[in-house]
């Protein structure tokens, strides 16, 4: 054999580099597939862990103790969801503008915890979806 082929495959010494090169490269793309493939299948696997039970998580010491048949109408195990609009009025928008831009923030945080797989959102969707818009200075 000559000095300027490659001893493994016969080739010269460049084309056996690029083939290892080419080689590697490819596992990796398969490996890469193949994570993204399993995260896909199971969307449960995750960093952070996951609330069991996350309708339990609202309820305080206080919300315990307080009398049941206070308060506004509540879910069957004695929490409701609600999402909370503040309104800035420093920003002098009429009514229907505040209204679509509460439209918007509504979508956009239920896109974001749809795709975070938040462990509040299917209670929230289940007890019928509550928004409320407050104002603040």
């Amino acid at each position: 054999m000559h000095a300027w082929t490659d001893w493994r495959l016969g080739l010269p010494a460049e084309a056996g580099t690029l083939w290892w090169i080419f080689l590697w490269l490819s596992l990796g793309a398969c490996l890469g597939l193949l994570a993204a493939a399993s995260l896909r299948r199971f969307p449960n696997i995750s960093r952070r862990p996951r609330l069991q039970n996350a309708s339990k998580v609202t309820q305080r010491e206080g919300d315990a103790k307080s009398d049941p048949e206070s308060g506004d109408s509540e879910d069957e195990d004695g929490e409701s969801f609600k999402m909370v609009l503040c309104v800035r009025q420093d920003l002098s928008m009429g009514k229907g503008k505040i209204a679509a831009q509460c439209g918007h923030a509504t979508l956009g945080a239920y896109r974001q915890a749809a795709r975070r797989q938040d462990p509040f959102l299917a209670p929230w969707t289940m007890s019928g979806q509550k928004k409320i818009a407050v104002k603040i200075k």
